[in-house]
């Protein structure tokens, strides 16, 4: 997407991708949290 901007391309395909992955894994973290799975003190 840098390279991109830098050439001064539209980016909105791979920015929407990427906001996607954030989404699924957003949603990954809270599964994993609410199974119980926390970080060592």
């Amino acid at each position: 997407m840098h390279e991109q901007i830098n050439r001064d391309e539209g980016c909105t395909l791979v920015a929407q991708e990427i906001i996607r992955m954030r989404t699924v894994m957003s949603e990954l973290v809270q599964e994993r949290t609410k199974l119980g799975d926390r970080p060592p003190s």
